[in-house]
């Protein structure tokens, strides 16, 4: 009987456990994720650094990045979506986000798609950076 049971957890919960989110956004088994640097103030701006890397290094790769604001309880998109059609290796690069500083709560949203090494199979993922609040005194003061 506890053959059996063991088979069961082995066939149907396991592969379920590795497929679960891993603290920072990776999920086990993806080759794409995404660090962030902020956010930060500076010059009166709003400013977050996304970085994806891959490896193994996807097909393709598109991002879409931007700046959002808490209001009343949604997030609210600040300045211009970013997208960025290029294809990062495991050392990654920098996409800068930026927008004008309000008083408020700011995170980062990001969405990645394309193709995996194969060229055939898609993946997708949605994930938010850090939160940071700023008052209206670091908004001036950046």
């Amino acid at each position: 009987m506890a053959t059996k049971w063991l088979r069961l957890v082995v066939v149907l919960i396991l592969p379920l456990l590795l497929a679960a989110k891993c603290p920072g956004g990776a999920v086990v088994g993806q080759a794409c994720g995404v660090s962030y640097q902020g956010p930060s103030v500076s010059s009166g701006q709003v400013v977050v650094v996304v970085h994806p890397a891959c490896d193994p290094k996807p097909a393709s790769h598109t991002l879409y990045a931007g700046l959002q604001l808490a209001v009343g309880g949604e997030w609210v998109g600040q300045g211009n979506e970013t997208v960025v059609a290029r294809v990062p290796d495991a050392a990654g690069f920098d996409v800068r986000l930026a927008a004008p500083c309000r008083e408020g709560t700011y995170r980062a949203k990001v969405r990645a798609a394309g193709l995996g090494p194969d060229g055939v199979s898609e993946f997708g993922f949605d994930e938010f950076g850090p939160e940071r609040a700023f008052t209206l005194v670091e908004c001036a003061g950046g």
